[in-house]
């Protein structure tokens, strides 16, 4: 058509009829369901009652709104089609009246709109003008229409996709459709562009819906999506996970994130749709998510009662056998594609961890079982990615811990659970074959998830509580004692014991496991001081009474010796990078703990502060020690290495400091004043002298208390009258630096006045002059072979 016959015959009034028949089909459909909804509230012109009656009312009162949202939507495309006709016909009348103007005059018109005077005709300049005005009139009126024409296109064109996108979210979504698109899915795995768009939305959940799941409450979805993902599902019942892998590696990635989304939230207890009659096929468990919605056969590859079997073959021999392995990875890197905000407690997270906490602990009966080729233990394994099965480090169940892991509900039931000390100990002791990196997922946190900063919120504060059941339960197996049994001296010989050729630690061995667990354990020094934190909940440390006594799993004695701390301090050093960061947290509590005293000296219990810092300085020397001695065989503790550890241990607290990760802490900022403060005297203090390279065993050397004292001086608000009292101790209203003390020609006696002046500020009947060194000596002298000086 050319340009001339387009702008005779277009029709733009089209466009008001077909948003009228818009108007009218929306306004049926409103009426359809309103005659529906009529028909569920009553039977026979009764009111319904009862609970079928109320699942089914509301299911209809849902399915109403939805189809009111629709109308709405085209109503919206119906209007944008009649305000097109507006905006083409003015510019498109304007250009027909400019040809019947041309026509009139008698010019030639042609097909592209150009304009000209027939030949033969005298032509004056002012017919010049006149045809050059019409033309440039007809031009612009031409141009106008067809740029309002391109705009309705689009307008419609947009308006159409945000139509379609309404027909297939998840409020649209049912199991016909899901029958549909389950059927393509299973089949070849292949889905148009609109079964794309209907798996991604039936895959998403709002944040509304997250939150609740965050605050630990039942998130109800449209009943619509439930019936669309559990047909979806149901669709998969006779695939093997292996089979649905494959299929999912056929469908593009934002389809693939939005199946492995959709097994999330069909499998999860805590999502529901609502009130649902009994009889219900599209929604069946009541329509709520569960184990029992997943495809059938990835429900009973993490089911199978013969996860592990231990059998006699051959009459000589036992052969423990790892089955279904190559399925349930499938399964986990299914699982893996999807988001991990929806890994909230679902049930195939669940079972994730605790197949491969099986599997686990399978291969760990291998390892200490008996391997003569006679009469022998053999391993068999089922599938499984990495080494041949006779080879120590086999990939087996990395990642299922990888991809459960993320789910911290589901970590803290197997952990907490009956079976947790047995994982923990298989996971320690375990030669991962990628040193701890997947299984550390487990214990990989937020760098304020431990911390409750608004307590107003429930999602923070059960994020928190979480946090801190999980670590408190890795800190009791450390520990190695409950309280009331329990040795912590054997924990820590299991725990470097292991032989693996040369690396017989368990940070040896693992260093990215004991570095992940450094770094969450951190925020909790000062409760392994024995000092809870009330805006650190979850860590739990039980007290058992017996008398006079009382015990814990972080002091089983109950004497004030720490040996189940120890043990973790200890721990975090069997890696270098995990001890500078665990350290560097012991070392920020220390200065946390002497200024929250030396912020009100005077307040009861204050001298707590000052009993939690020496006890921390005591367990980072011990946990150093142990440590050294460890790596010599138990024959000595390296005094240039310990040095060295506290030098980089110092750096590491700088690093903390300056993220601010201890501000929510009680006197978090105090400490990180006295840390900005402190200069190369308080460094020389935390890291101690220098060793000078002739002795090459290392003894537990206590800090100078004394200038420990009068750093917290530093930060305390001296009476005038003391100040008077010890002027020599001051310049210009403040304290001399400890440097200008130590070099002063009579610093024997300053040292003596400084003592004096730190035990007249305080509560003297608390002992807070010695706590100190009561807490520091009291630790570290229970450490064996230690010397303390």
């Amino acid at each position: 058509m050319t340009l001339k016959n387009w702008i005779e015959y277009a029709d733009p009034s089209k466009l008001i009829v077909l948003g009228d028949s818009w108007i009218t089909f929306g306004a049926d459909l409103e009426h359809l369901f309103d005659t529906y909804v009529d028909a569920v509230m009553k039977v026979n012109g009764t009111h319904w009652e009862g609970q079928c009656a109320q699942a089914a009312q509301q299911r209809a009162q849902a399915d109403q709104k939805t189809m009111q949202a629709l109308a709405d939507k085209i109503e919206t495309v119906a209007q944008c089609a009649k305000q097109g006709y507006d905006e083409i016909d003015a510019p498109l009348r304007r250009a027909r009246g400019a040809l019947i103007e041309a026509d009139r005059r008698g010019y030639t018109i042609a097909d592209t709109l150009a304009l000209s005077i027939p030949p033969g005709k005298t032509i004056t300049d002012g017919d010049k003008q006149a045809l050059l005005d019409l033309q440039a009139e007809l031009n612009d009126a031409v141009r106008a229409t067809v740029q309002a024409d391109s705009k309705v296109r689009d307008d419609l064109s947009n308006a159409r996709a945000e139509l379609r996108a309404a027909f297939v979210s998840t409020a649209a979504l049912g199991s016909d459709q899901a029958k549909n698109d389950g059927t393509s899915l299973a089949g070849d795995g292949i889905l148009g562009p609109e079964g794309v768009q209907r798996l991604i939305e039936a895959g998403q959940l709002t944040p509304e819906q997250v939150a609740a799941l965050q605050r630990g409450e039942t998130s109800t979805i449209p009943a619509s999506q439930m019936e669309y993902l559990n047909g979806i599902s149901q669709s998969l019942d006779g695939k093997s996970p292996q089979e649905v892998q494959q299929i999912m590696s056929k469908l593009p990635p934002d389809a693939q994130r939005a199946l492995a989304n959709s097994l999330q939230i069909v499998s999860n207890p805590s999502i529901n749709a609502g009130p649902v009659a009994a009889d219900d096929k599209g929604l069946p468990n009541g329509g709520k998510g569960g184990l029992s919605q997943l495809p059938a056969k990835m429900r009973e590859s993490l089911t199978r009662d013969d996860l592990v079997t231990n059998e006699s073959k051959y009459l000589i021999n036992n052969e423990i056998s790892l089955n279904g392995v190559a399925d349930n990875q499938a399964i986990a890197k299914i699982i893996g594609t999807g988001d991990p905000q929806y890994q909230l407690g679902s049930d195939v997270d669940r079972k994730l961890l605790e197949v491969g906490s099986k599997y686990l602990d399978g291969y760990e009966q291998y390892k200490h079982s008996d391997h003569d080729l006679v009469g022998g233990t053999s391993l068999k394994i089922d599938g499984g990615d990495g080494p041949a099965p006779t080879q120590l480090g086999q990939r087996i169940s990395e990642d299922m811990f990888a991809v459960g892991g993320r789910d911290k509900e589901a970590v803290e039931e197997l952990v907490t659970g009956p079976e947790g000390e047995k994982f923990l100990n298989n996971m320690f002791t375990h030669q991962w074959s990628d040193e701890g990196q997947a299984v550390s997922t487990m214990f990989d946190f937020g760098d304020h998830d431990a911390t409750v900063e608004d307590p107003g919120n429930p999602a923070d504060v059960q994020a928190a509580e979480r946090t801190g059941k999980i670590m408190s339960s890795v800190g009791q197996y450390i520990a190695g004692a409950d309280g009331t049994g329990g040795d912590p001296a054997e924990r820590w010989k299991e725990l470097t014991s292991l032989q693996y050729g040369d690396r017989h630690t368990a940070g040896a061995l693992n260093p990215k496991l004991i570095q992940e667990i450094s770094q969450s354990m951190s925020p909790y020094v000062d409760t392994l001081a024995g000092h809870p934190r009330p805006e650190l909940p979850g860590f739990d440390v039980p007290r058992h009474v017996d008398g006079d006594k009382v015990t814990s799993w972080l002091d089983p004695q109950g004497n004030g010796s720490y040996q189940g701390a120890a043990n973790i301090f200890a721990l975090m050093n069997t890696d270098a990078q995990a001890g500078a960061d665990f350290n560097g947290a012991a070392m920020l509590g220390i200065l946390r703990n002497e200024a929250e005293y030396a912020n009100n000296p005077f307040q009861a219990g204050a001298t707590a502060g000052l009993t939690t810092a020496g006890r921390l300085n005591g367990l980072m020397d011990a946990g150093l020690f142990m440590h050294s001695q460890a790596e010599h065989n138990n024959e000595y503790a390296d005094a240039k290495d310990m040095y060295e550890r506290r030098q980089t241990a110092y750096d590491a607290m700088k690093a903390i400091g300056s993220r601010g990760l201890t501000e929510g802490l009680s006197g978090g900022k105090f400490g990180g004043d006295f840390m900005t403060g402190g200069g190369e005297w308080l460094k020389a203090n935390l890291i101690g002298p220098k060793p000078d390279g002739a002795p090459e065993i290392a003894e537990l050397r206590a800090p100078d208390f004394i200038q420990r004292n009068y750093e917290v001086l530093t930060r305390t608000q001296v009476p005038a009258n003391l100040q008077n009292e010890y002027p020599d101790l001051f310049e210009n209203g403040s304290l001399k630096p400890w440097t200008t003390i130590k070099l002063d020609p009579n610093q024997s006696a300053l040292t003596a006045q400084a003592n004096e002046l730190f035990n007249s500020i305080g509560r003297p009947a608390d002992g807070h002059g010695h706590a100190l060194r009561d807490a520091w000596e009291t630790v570290t002298g229970a450490i064996p072979s230690s010397q303390s000086k």
